[in-house]
């Protein structure tokens, strides 16, 4: 496994991210969460140790509830110049679906790029990444379940963020990585990918939830259903359903049960009710 002595920084950050670089030789796990919190984690500590701040308590539970995402700030900072530099390549300056486009970007400008619930730009973005990475890889990955689980992993900030630099600078605008049937006859397919990919989040947040923007949040978009399988067949049922928010950017959501040490390792503020319940429950058997 790789190893670290003494770092130069004086701590190690490990929240469940990317261990190893992409062309790391040796088999390591690669189906882990987002790399955003580590990034977000090692970016508060840099910062309270050149501030010379006291790590204290407060700190560790400011730092375990934030839902700041640093890495969505970074990718902003390349996708929205990047999309109002080509909206003139496939939408004329008078159009409709331009204007969608334009409204969406000044959606993104706004956003302080913190993921809570009712975040109308955390919905606008987690949606556009989402299709992005939709549209990738459609010739080489026929099996659309597989080819989700591989472009929505944790590989789409990094394969956004390099690929977007290569784009800035004219290199590999059609990749045969980004052919598919939509883009298909189109200039510089990849450009077309991150465009074309905001104007159908639009489309998409209008039909599910309606033209009133005081609808589109985030929170909204990720509300899982929760079964009884033993209630499932009974008049009972929705008393035991249960409906909680899931931060997961694909239908393939699972539902299990996790260890109190888990459950504690990734406490929030949503899972703090669980937290307290299982602590209640463990004195009770003391």
């Amino acid at each position: 496994m790789p190893q670290v002595v003494n770092p130069k920084a004086g701590y190690i950050v490990a929240c469940n991210q990317q261990l190893v670089s992409l062309n790391y030789k040796h088999l390591v796990g690669t189906a882990v969460p987002t790399t955003g919190r580590a990034y977000r984690a090692n970016e508060m500590l840099k910062d309270e140790i050149e501030k010379n701040r006291k790590m204290d308590l407060e700190f560790m539970k400011n730092m375990q509830l934030d839902n700041h995402d640093a890495v969505a700030r970074e990718l902003c900072k390349l996708l929205i110049p990047f999309t109002e530099k080509h909206l003139g390549d496939y939408f004329n300056s008078k159009s409709a679906r331009r204007a969608s486009i334009v409204h969406m970007l000044e959606i993104l400008k706004t956003w302080n790029h913190v993921a809570d619930e009712d975040s109308k730009g955390a919905l606008v973005f987690y949606m556009w990444l989402a299709e992005i990475m939709n549209g990738y890889l459609q010739e080489q990955v026929a099996n659309p379940v597989v080819r989700r689980v591989i472009m929505q992993s944790y590989t789409k900030e990094h394969f956004l963020g390099r690929w977007l630099q290569r784009w800035n600078e004219g290199e590999g605008l059609n990749s045969t990585y980004c052919a598919n049937p939509e883009n298909k006859g189109m200039p510089n397919p990849c450009i077309y990918n991150v465009v074309n990919g905001l104007l159908k989040v639009r489309q998409e947040i209008v039909e599910r939830f309606g033209r009133s923007e005081k609808n589109w949040k985030w929170g909204y978009n990720n509300i899982v259903r929760s079964l009884s399988d033993t209630f499932s067949s009974t008049p009972f049922r929705l008393f035991f359903e249960r409906l909680y928010l899931s931060y997961v950017l694909s239908s393939l959501v699972l539902i299990g049960t996790v260890s109190y040490t888990h459950l504690r390792a990734h406490e929030t503020s949503l899972h703090l009710v669980c937290r307290l319940l299982l602590e209640k429950k463990k004195k009770k058997k003391k």
